[in-house]
């Protein structure tokens, strides 16, 4: 709505003056709206076979002014996506006829959880007095976006050092999550066998409850009547895990297969044969 002021004089006798004859000398003053939009709806899914993995969203527009665009907010922590502090958007959708949808192409791969929300935002319209504004933000919607690929076990070692004729000391690494993940834990197994394939010892345990070590140094010697997989604190994102194993015989050869199991039930593994120790 367009307002138009004039402004007069007042005598002390409470005369007062004649209005501006001409409308150009008036003051015309628009008085603006702010077109705040409803807050949007999302949905999210996760695409973790597509190339490169990503998170589909699914946006609707809420009732209210006609928003322009759709800014989307990405934060894999529970307390930032509450508090409505997620940082600068991770991209938008502009609004038009077609259903609208954004692809999170940069979304982290792994097995932490993605918390989204969503603004919704209008533009200016001079010709109607209303200046563009942004909505609340939407509620919190969440993905998971699994690795592609089942976890794998990298840098085996066979007989390391203080290894004996009775026992095999082993190691590996892997770069798995070792808290529980939102599907459940982690998990390693190992199995030995003998040359024709007779089992000698199976061990399991889910990462965040097997016992820790500071280093390899530190791990207690070999315990027949309890046997357990150590992981070894490191620094990183890769965790070292390590174990004793039994010989059958101390000239005998054996096979030792180590299994990372993460929550899709998906399995990773590496198998080798384990000499016998050399002499001296």
């Amino acid at each position: 709505m367009m307002h138009l002021y004039a402004v007069t004089a007042l005598s002390h006798n409470q005369v007062e003056s004649a209005l501006p004859a001409n409308s150009k000398q008036f003051i015309a003053v628009a008085a603006p709206q702010l077109a705040v939009p409803a807050a949007p709806t999302v949905e999210a899914t996760a695409d973790p076979t597509a190339a490169p993995p990503r998170v589909r969203l699914r946006l609707w527009p809420g009732r209210g002014p006609a928003p322009s665009r759709i800014d989307v907010y990405r934060t894999t922590k529970e307390s930032l996506a509450a508090a409505n502090a997620m940082g600068p958007p991770v991209g938008s959708a502009p609004v038009n006829d077609a259903e609208l949808t954004f692809d999170d192409e940069r979304a982290p791969v792994g097995w932490r959880r993605l918390r989204y929300r969503a603004v919704a935002w209008t533009t200016d319209d001079d010709s109607a007095g209303r200046v563009g504004s942004r909505s609340s933000a939407s509620a919190a919607v969440s993905a998971l976006l699994p690795p592609a690929e089942p976890p794998t076990v990298v840098d085996l070692s066979l007989n390391k050092a203080g290894s004996t004729d009775a026992e095999c000391l082993v190691a590996w690494k892997s770069d798995m999550l070792v808290s529980p993940t939102p599907l459940g834990p982690h998990s390693v197994v190992v199995e030995t066998t003998d040359e024709v394939g007779n089992p000698i010892v199976r061990l399991e345990g889910q990462l965040d409850r097997l016992p820790t070590v500071a280093n390899l140094a530190s791990l207690p010697p070999a315990d027949p009547d309890h046997r357990a997989i150590f992981r070894v604190e490191t620094e990183g994102a890769t965790t070292q895990f390590a174990t004793w194993v039994p010989r059958p015989a101390a000239d005998e050869p054996f096979h030792l297969t180590v299994k990372l199991i993460d929550p899709l039930r998906r399995i990773g593994r590496e198998a080798r044969e384990v000499p016998p120790l050399p002499p001296g």
